[in-house]
């Protein structure tokens, strides 16, 4: 019994590497066409759009951090008198 599942399971492994390979062509063609896709939308009007708004949106955020930090430890922190 032991030589049959020894064969069955050289065939599955011979027939595993083909099939790995295979699916690792999809994946890299998949990811390639995306990433193409993306570029074209990212370079787009609509995409240079959302990547101004983007960018506007983490300055306004960078400042509301700065503000609300500065607010809060306002009066907290004085200077030591010697």
């Amino acid at each position: 019994m032991g030589g049959i599942a020894g064969k069955i399971q050289a065939i599955f492994q011979k027939l595993r590497k083909p099939m790995e390979k295979a699916v690792d062509w999809v994946i890299y063609k998949g990811a390639k066409a995306f990433k193409k896709v993306g570029n074209k939308v990212k370079n787009s009007k609509f995409g240079k759009k959302a990547g101004e708004l983007k960018d506007s949106a983490k300055e306004k955020y960078k400042a509301w951090v700065t503000d609300s930090v500065l607010h809060l430890f306002n009066g907290w922190f004085t200077p030591m008198s010697r």
